[in-house]
């Protein structure tokens, strides 16, 4: 337990983190949430992924998606500030859900 070296703030922001993993409801796909910290930002991004047919790939772009829900085998809801309109600095008045199909787009 000697060896044992602090995480550096460096290797800390390289390291990707996943979670609320959830199947589509007829279990043929996966879904969930990647995020990494950023340092520049002080804070952290995180995307919407799909996992089908043993591959993974990005859903979405902008960093600022996390939580999701499966409303059918192809298409998942999230919420979201697509505009990016926030009355108040990093907040939203009203909450935007987006539709995307995991065969192509938002």
């Amino acid at each position: 337990m000697k060896d044992l070296k602090p995480v550096t703030i460096d290797a800390f922001c390289g390291f990707t983190f996943l979670s609320n993993v959830a199947f589509s409801p007829e279990g043929g796909s996966a879904a969930f949430t990647l995020t990494r910290a950023n340092l520049k930002k002080n804070g952290y991004d995180s995307w919407l992924w799909l996992r089908r047919d043993g591959k993974n790939s990005r859903l979405t772009g902008l960093g600022k998606e996390h939580d999701f829900v499966w409303l059918d085998e192809k298409t998942i809801a999230f919420a979201g500030d697509r505009e990016q309109r926030g009355a108040v600095k990093g907040t939203s008045i009203e909450t935007k859900y987006y539709k995307i199909r995991i065969d192509g787009g938002e």
